[in-house]
């Protein structure tokens, strides 16, 4: 009796340490999506499909083009792009690697991998904790589907 109150114990323990991610993140791989910039309230839209996602900021009126990758079912990193040069791919090793200069690598603005992970989903939003590579800050908001 008493190995199965430790095994059951064992078990509660190790199940409830693990990461947890919700099952149906997949369905917000592609789609239209919007969020509030937090302080300004101006909506911020975007479009996602499995590997490019553009967002439109009313306030800049300009549109960045992202290169998205997902790591796992709940998240992803982005790499902005030049939005003039959409087809340019940019993987980790482009990042790291600068020795060879090519052209592909030059005609990127602003590389920056920013990692996402879904944390919490509904019928209409998702929420999402978002950082920088090489940075501690993290931020937490809702996306919204947009109808």
């Amino acid at each position: 009796m008493r190995i199965l109150t430790v095994l059951a114990l064992t078990y509660l323990i190790f199940s409830c340490s693990g990461k947890k991610y919700p099952s149906d993140c997949a369905r917000f791989k592609y789609g239209k999506y919007y969020f509030h910039l937090k302080g300004q309230g101006t909506r911020v839209e975007l479009t996602r499909d499995t590997t490019f996602q553009e967002e439109y900021n009313p306030i800049t009126d300009t549109i960045t083009t992202y290169s998205l990758k997902w790591k796992s079912e709940c998240e992803y990193e982005v790499f902005k792009l030049d939005a003039r040069k959409k087809n340019i791919v940019v993987t980790s090793k482009d990042i790291v690697d600068t020795s060879s200069q090519s052209k592909t690598f030059l005609e990127i603005v602003d590389v920056v991998v920013v990692k996402f992970r879904i944390i919490a989903t509904s019928d209409n939003y998702y929420v999402f904790k978002t950082w920088k590579q090489g940075s501690h800050f993290t931020y937490n908001d809702t996306m919204w589907v947009a109808k």
